[in-house]
């Protein structure tokens, strides 16, 4: 929905690719691997990071993503029931790259999350509109999505 003062859209929290047996016993080969050379060089800790750095990557594979509710109003941008004020978003950039769905990318006063990655469903509404009407509250700034967000999406978490 859009009007001059407010877009609201929905979209799901991430793209689920669905995961083939083949790509659980890689990722089971390599942590066990992993975890095998770290018990050889002595490193017990590190194993036990890395034994369960594999199991939360198999828990996470398996979620399903949820549709969210996203809204733009004269307050801020709304994620759910989580609002940020204008005045806490440093910046904006809309990604779109032509092979990708595109991607409203904030950037906080937040210290654990400065970067917020928002996908943009193009069923609901154009990009550029959501541009047209942050570019009055909020600079531009060209921002990149983070390596987390970008290791997740080649994982297809």
């Amino acid at each position: 929905m859009k009007d001059e003062d407010k877009i609201i859209w929905q979209s799901y929290e991430f793209d689920y690719k669905e995961k083939t047996s083949d790509w659980f016993w890689a990722v089971a080969i390599i942590t066990l691997s992993l975890s095998a050379i770290a018990i050889i060089y002595n490193n017990i800790l590190f194993s036990v990071f890395i034994l369960i750095a594999g199991f939360t990557l198999f828990s996470l594979s398996k979620k399903t993503p949820t549709l969210i509710d996203f809204e733009i109003n004269r307050k801020g941008v709304k994620i759910e029931e989580t609002l940020y004020p204008f005045g806490h978003i440093k910046s904006f950039w809309v990604e779109d790259d032509g092979f990708t769905a595109p991607k409203l990318i904030l950037k906080t006063q937040k210290l654990i999350t400065p970067i917020i990655v928002l996908p943009i469903n193009t069923d609901f509404i154009n990009h550029d509109d959501i541009r047209n009407l942050l570019v009055k509250s909020v600079t531009e700034e060209k921002l990149h999505q983070p390596l987390s967000y970008r290791l997740s999406e080649i994982l297809g978490l």
